[in-house]
């Protein structure tokens, strides 16, 4: 399946969740710096997306289930 397009997101949290996605975001945009993206530190979409992506692969084993 294959996505493309954007759309905007947002939502309401509570300051320290905000602080700590703000810092989860920081450093996975670091990480894709690192594995050679060129996109600025600020623009944090793709590495939400990414985020997002390894989060339902974590929820997919059977093992993370409790099976």
């Amino acid at each position: 399946m294959s996505f493309t397009g954007t759309c905007q997101v947002s939502g309401e949290l509570d300051l320290a969740d905000a602080l700590h996605l703000d810092q989860a975001l920081a450093a996975g945009a670091e990480q894709l710096r690192i594995a050679g993206s060129t996109e600025s530190l600020d623009a944090r979409a793709t590495a939400l997306g990414e985020m997002s992506r390894t989060q339902l692969a974590l929820l997919r084993r059977p093992d993370r289930l409790g099976r």
